[in-house]
């Protein structure tokens, strides 16, 4: 998977947020969480903490727990844990949990009655199921355990239009969004990665010039996520 390289994983954490803004859906699961007097919170495919940590800021003495299946993800969540201050929160961090295979996710202690986040996360699972990995419907399921009786299950993911043209409008929507936000952030990816990953830099670059490239850039990093 591409994000286990420690360089894809520090493009992913500085490029998401320029995007992608979290705040009305973190506002959502945080604001949930204080109404139901939920205690602990599930993040299955956790990442850098692009979203948990604004949540965790929203909320007090919360037990938290990460688990993704990228080491190098979890060591840029942790830097960024050892920089702020808890509010009283306990959080623990798991690498190397891919949450596609059955003898993986069924390890995962149910939290009767807690939160359960995913975000981006179901794109990675296949639509059918084989012996050792969980289609998407069966990991649906899964978080639904989890949280148990009185829990809450929280999901953001890529948007499919009902019928093929609504689908190519909100993807042509989301093309747009994103070159806008490297182009209007170039300078700062140019500062953040030029020395680190500058033909990542040239192809967003190339990117914004030309942004009919879009469609055909996205379908091949999908590809490359396997």
């Amino acid at each position: 998977m591409e994000f286990d390289d420690p360089t894809q994983a520090l493009i992913y954490d500085l490029t998401q947020p320029l995007v992608f803004d979290p705040g009305c859906f973190v506002d959502s699961v945080a604001g949930e969480i204080r109404r139901q007097g939920i205690s602990r919170l599930l993040d299955l495919g956790c990442g850098t903490g692009l979203q948990a940590i604004p949540i965790l800021d929203r909320l007090d003495e919360v037990g938290y727990r990460g688990v993704d299946r990228s080491a190098a993800m979890i060591s840029i969540f942790e830097r960024k844990l050892q920089v702020r201050q808890t509010r009283g929160q306990r959080t623990e961090l798991r690498a190397g949990a891919d949450l596609r295979m059955r003898a993986v996710c069924v390890t995962q202690d149910p939290l009767d009655g807690g939160a359960v986040l995913m975000s981006q996360v179901l794109q990675y699972f296949p639509l059918d199921a084989t012996d050792d990995t969980l289609s998407k419907r069966e990991m649906l399921a899964r978080a639904v355990e989890l949280a148990g009786r009185g829990g809450r299950v929280f999901i953001v993911e890529d948007v499919m239009g009902e019928d093929e043209r609504e689908h190519a409008r909100l993807s042509a929507e989301w093309d747009g969004a994103v070159v806008a936000g490297y182009r209007d952030n170039l300078h700062r990816l140019r500062a953040a990665l030029g020395n680190v990953a500058p033909r990542y830099v040239d192809a967003i670059r190339m990117l914004v010039e030309r942004p009919a490239l879009m469609p055909a850039m996205r379908e091949r990093r999908r590809r490359t996520r396997g």
